[in-house]
């Protein structure tokens, strides 16, 4: 493989699996992303998760999965190896911070991201032959509006051929994991189905599902329990419509079996584009649809029978729980201990305090030249300075300033010498 000349730019996010920055191509001027694990410091599994993303990234081509653009081991300026991928960079952030801001998405909006997911997975399942195993809404990032979403963070991603020899089942996350999954069973296509309708929900609602549980973080064993031996769905919004509600009820099925597969679901009327549909929008959940004691009133919703288990169902359950629990520190259930740093979207702001050892120190960039050592090369202007200099491409992500404006917008004006000749005169005055 070609080796690329690229230089890092400000850091996107970190999480215990590694770190995401910003990148520029110096040979062609293009904005991408870099995921990248110091293999020196970081933990095997994070070493073995972006691997694993690498091979199954270099082998899928849909439009609705991020794509691969290359991979390379570099050291950095402070003589920090750095294992590095590639990646397309979608700019919007992601779906569960779109949600989360707006406290909820619009039907039309959830509509498109639901349709783009349910492509996604589709090609993963009939086509490419993986499992995705951490279906959810933050590894589905907002591109060009709802139509432009595209999943991402293959780490735990398996092919159905390794799934059929229990080859390292154990992955994804407890709030989106199906109940078979959460009982130690195989994960599966129908797994991945389970967890999109999970991220339907999230996106309707700005929170993870089962939310009605009032479970903290901490309590992963009590949350899977619930999941894996509760016989409950996750409840349902008041305010979705009947499509919506239909939906949902074709993908969370207890028993896999009775869920639909994707080709399926794609021709279900929820993901038809609104204008094609007769959908009148949301509307209340019917009496009859929804059993008021399902989840019991407020001050109850964390009493749950279920049953007489017999004691090798308990066994079961807990030798699961403590293959899941007892996995290495890195091994964090709440969305991997992710950290957004930068997203494009108004009221998110950046912060320097979570840069990993493989990043660049703040108002820093190097070029990267395969295995060669990082040399100190061209300067980083923020969003702020980029406005001062009247740089109207609001969308780029920030510029990378060398001998020119890479991302091709009108700050011509806005140019290495220009911001130095501004901080020598302010210093000078001050």
């Amino acid at each position: 493989m070609e080796k690329r000349s690229w230089i890092r730019g400000n850091l996107i996010g970190s999480g215990s699996f590694g770190s995401v920055s910003l990148a520029n191509d110096k040979s062609t001027g293009r904005i991408f992303a870099v995921k990248s694990v110091n293999p020196v410091s970081s933990s095997p599994l994070s070493i073995l998760s972006l691997e694993n993303e690498i091979e199954i990234l270099k082998k899928v081509n849909s439009p609705h999965i991020v794509s691969y653009i290359g991979d390379d081991t570099t050291k950095e300026a402070n003589l920090v190896m750095c294992r590095n991928l590639h990646m397309e960079f979608v700019p919007g952030g992601t779906v569960t911070e779109l949600a989360v801001k707006k406290g909820g998405l619009e039907e039309r909006e959830l509509r498109g991201y639901a349709r783009c997911l349910t492509h996604a997975l589709h090609y993963l399942h009939s086509v490419a032959g993986i499992v995705h195993c951490d279906v959810k809404g933050q590894n589905l990032l907002v591109g060009s509006g709802p139509d432009g979403a595209k999943l991402s963070d293959f780490g735990s991603a398996k092919y159905l051929a390794d799934v059929e020899k229990g080859v390292n089942l154990i992955g994804g996350t407890p709030y989106w994991m199906a109940p078979e999954v959460a009982r130690g069973e195989a994960p599966s296509p129908a797994s991945d189905v389970w967890s999109l309708g999970c991220t339907v929900l999230e996106m309707t609602t700005g929170s993870h599902p089962w939310a009605e549980l009032g479970l903290g973080n901490t309590d992963v064993a009590g949350l899977l329990v619930r999941i894996a031996y509760g016989e409950i769905l996750p409840k349902y919004p008041v305010n979705l419509s009947n499509d919506a509600k239909d939906f949902l009820d074709r993908c969370l099925k207890l028993n896999p079996i009775d869920r639909w597969d994707c080709e399926i679901l794609l021709r279900h009327p929820f993901l038809a584009d609104m204008a094609e549909t007769d959908s009148t929008g949301p509307s209340p959940r019917g009496v009859l649809d929804w059993d008021s004691e399902e989840f019991g009133d407020e001050n109850e919703e964390n009493e749950y029978e279920f049953g007489d288990l017999e004691e090798e169902l308990f066994g079961s359950a807990m030798e699961r729980l403590s293959a899941l629990c007892s996995e290495e520190e890195s091994l964090e259930w709440d969305s991997d201990g992710w950290e957004t740093v930068r997203w494009d979207l108004e009221g998110q702001e950046r912060t320097e305090s979570e840069i990993l050892d493989c990043e660049r120190g703040p108002g820093e960039s190097w070029e990267m030249g395969g295995e060669g050592v990082s040399e100190a090369s061209g300067n980083w202007v923020c969003e702020e300075e980029r406005r001062e200099f009247g740089c109207s491409n609001g969308d780029c992500g920030g510029c990378f300033y060398c001998d020119c404006c890479c991302c091709k917008c009108s700050c011509k004006v806005g140019t290495v010498d220009a911001f130095q000749t501004r901080i020598l005169t302010e210093t000078k005055t001050g």
